[in-house]
């Protein structure tokens, strides 16, 4: 079978296509690993942000225990005088001012702008606004304590009043309360910010998904479509006479062993004809290279109108065509070759007033038991062509 000659017009070609594939896949892969970079990152974000969180709801936790702490050992202190609950109760306090420290800075309260950490409005408000003013009652708190330590239980006179100091007070409902909603509010804007960096990972997420689809879809699928079709031209490039759309010699050599085997194995008949344009070399030196390459197109149309899908026909050499026939006599092969002489003779190009009209030569030869290969076959069958050729041109000679 034959392509279509109309193929052989199509060019698909990709300048140094190596380095087209490889800026291709270099850039595509870069894109990709940004955005994975991105996702890698948003996700160290939120973990950094989920310990981060953790540590400071732990702080201020500690902060509602550290005051009940401070004041179970300062009342242990005040009624028994014993120096390790007075040591508990001064630990405790301390503590809680590095853990104040720790969650809001060191804040002034008549020039906030000089508070060395940064609140949100809400913690802001817990901290440093009414009603629950953590800053000032854990301040007053921890001066409380320290009044009360200060105290020695074993000189002063018994019994004390111990709800004459603040902390007491304190300790059992404003600075608790306050406490417990400011780990409230950390817990609230931990979560948050939690959610907010697991929100922006799965947009990037689901970028790099898309990505990846786009890429398929607009890079890679038309890449590999092009490196297809180029694949394709290469290969056509490869087994097609580039002038007149028909195999070339190589192509038809490789089909024609094949074809020679198979006819051996199976003891069927396999017959060639070559044919050969009479006086080739006049037409160019006439009409020109441009009309000489339009006889060789046409002649090849017309030799594979006149052939059968299972013949195989090329252009053997600059105006010589071969077709190879499984199955066909020499008796069946030398009338196609006269019905092939006939219709190439009737083939007149250019116009009226310069025309032009064209003749072949023709060999034919049959497949017999001694010949190894089809160049033996090509042999006798060129022979026969010669023959032709020598008994005056556009004529049929079997070998």
């Amino acid at each position: 079978m034959q392509p279509n000659s109309s193929a052989s017009s199509v060019s698909y070609e990709i300048k140094n296509p190596s380095k087209y594939m490889t800026l291709t896949y270099v850039m595509s892969l870069a894109l990709i690993a940004i955005l994975s970079s991105i996702v890698h990152l948003v996700l160290g974000r939120v973990i950094d942000e989920q310990s981060q969180t953790g540590t400071i709801i732990n702080i201020s936790g500690q902060q509602r225990m550290l005051s009940q702490r401070a004041s179970f050992f300062t009342i242990e202190y005040l009624v028994s005088g014993s120096n390790r609950s007075h040591d508990i109760a001064y630990n405790a306090i301390k503590k809680m001012h590095r853990n104040q420290v720790a969650l809001i800075g060191y804040p002034d309260t008549t020039k906030k702008i000089d508070r060395l950490k940064s609140l949100s409005p809400e913690l802001d408000a817990l901290y440093f606004s009414a009603p629950f003013d953590v800053y000032k009652n854990t301040k007053l708190f921890t001066q409380s304590i320290e009044r009360a330590l200060a105290v020695d239980p074993l000189v002063e006179k018994l019994p004390f009043d111990i709800h004459s100091f603040d902390f007491v007070m304190l300790a059992r409902d404003s600075l608790l309360d306050g406490l417990h909603e400011v780990v409230n509010q950390y817990e609230i804007e931990g979560l948050n910010r939690i959610e907010a960096l697991q929100s922006a990972q799965n947009v990037v997420f689901w970028i790099m998904i898309l990505t990846i689809f786009l890429e398929a879809l607009f890079i890679f699928r038309p890449m590999v479509s092009k490196i297809s079709r180029y694949a394709k031209r290469l290969q056509y490039e490869a087994k097609y006479d580039a002038l007149s759309g028909i195999l070339n010699r190589g192509a038809f050599t490789l089909l024609a062993d094949n074809a020679i085997a198979n006819a051996k194995q199976n003891k069927l008949p396999l017959s060639v004809i070559i044919g050969d344009i009479d006086l080739f070399k006049s037409v160019n030196d006439t009409y020109g290279h441009v009309v000489g390459d339009e006889v060789i197109k046409s002649v090849a149309n017309r030799l594979h109108e006149c052939i059968r899908n299972t013949d195989i026909l090329a252009r053997f050499g600059g105006e010589e065509y071969i077709i190879l026939l499984p199955q066909t006599t020499v008796r069946d092969t030398h009338l196609l070759a006269c019905k092939l002489r006939q219709r190439i003779s009737e083939l007149v190009m250019g116009d009226d007033e310069k025309s032009l009209s064209v003749t072949m030569s023709f060999g034919v030869a049959e497949l017999i038991s001694y010949d190894l290969n089809i160049d033996q076959l090509i042999t006798r069958a060129d022979e026969a062509l010669y023959l032709s050729k020598k008994k005056g041109r556009n004529r049929v000679t079997i070998g």
